[in-house]
C-alpha cells in the first residue's frame, strides 16, 4: 500500500467535506433570503389582484383570511367593518386543465358589480387555447380604430370588459346552480369554447356553494381579522 496515496485520498476527502458543508450553508442562507422575498412578492401580487375585485379597503387583506373546502376567503375592512369578501378558488374542468380565479362577494353572498358594469370575477391562472378558451378568461382592453381616433384610453382602476365574466355580476347564493345559456342558464358563453365557459361557471359555483355552506363562520372570522 502506498501511504502517500492514502494521505492524499484522506486530504481530498476532508477538503471535499469542507466544501460540501460550506456549500450547504451558503445554499441554506440563500434560500432563507429568497424565500422571504418570494413570499413578500406573492403577498404583494395577491393584494394587487384582490384590489381589482373589491371596493377600497384599509386592512392588510392577505393576512385576514380563512379557508374552507379548498376555497380561501379574504375579508376587506374599512372603518373597522367588513365591507366585502373575496374568494380564491380553482377548478380542474378547463379544456386544458386547471383554471383559478378571484371572486368578489357582498356579505350576503352575491358577486359584486363594479364600476362600468363589470363583475368582480378575475381569472388569475389558465392554460386555455388562445383565441378560444382564453377569450373566456381574459380581460383585455379592446382597441378600435374609432376609439384610437377619439383618443380613448383605458380608465385606471376599471377592469376591462368580458361578456362571459361580467354576466356573473349580481348572481348570488340564491341563484345556484349557475349555468351557461347553452345548458339552460343565463351565463354567457363563447361558441367553440363551451368547455371553458362551463369551467369558469364551475369556479363561481364552487365559490358561492362554499360561501353558502360556511357563511356563518366566514363572516365572524373575517370581521374581526381572525385567520
Amino acid at each position: 500500500m502506498n501511504l502517500k496515496n492514502v494521505k492524499n485520498s484522506l486530504a481530498l476527502g476532508v477538503i471535499l467535506g469542507i466544501v460540501g458543508v460550506v456549500a450547504s450553508g451558503v445554499l441554506a442562507w440563500f434560500y432563507g433570503v429568497t424565500e422571504h422575498a418570494i413570499e413578500a412578492g406573492r403577498i404583494r401580487k395577491t393584494n394587487q389582484a384582490l384590489a381589482m375585485v373589491l371596493p377600497a379597503f384599509e386592512n392588510d387583506i392577505a393576512s385576514n383570511a380563512i379557508e374552507f373546502d379548498g376555497v380561501k376567503f379574504y375579508g376587506a375592512l374599512s372603518g373597522g367593518k367588513l365591507i366585502a369578501v373575496a374568494a380564491e378558488a380553482a377548478v380542474q374542468s378547463g379544456y386544458a386543465g386547471e383554471i383559478s380565479g378571484l371572486v368578489g362577494l357582498s356579505d350576503s353572498g352575491a358577486v359584486l358589480e363594479l364600476k362600468g358594469g363589470r363583475s368582480a370575477v378575475l381569472i388569475t391562472g389558465q392554460q386555455e387555447t388562445p383565441g378560444l378558451g382564453a377569450n373566456v378568461c381574459n380581460r383585455q382592453n379592446v382597441k378600435t380604430l374609432a376609439g384610437i381616433l377619439r383618443g380613448e384610453k383605458a380608465e385606471p382602476g376599471v377592469l376591462p370588459g368580458n361578456a362571459v365574466l361580467d354576466s356573473f355580476a349580481g348572481k348570488g347564493v340564491d341563484s345556484l346552480p349557475l349555468q351557461v345559456k347553452k345548458d339552460g342558464g343565463d351565463i354567457e358563453f363563447i361558441t367553440g369554447a363551451t368547455i371553458t365557459s362551463r369551467a369558469v361557471t364551475d369556479l363561481v359555483n364552487k365559490v358561492l356553494e362554499t360561501y353558502k355552506a360556511h357563511q356563518g363562520e366566514i363572516i365572524p372570522a373575517l370581521s374581526g381579522g381572525v385567520k
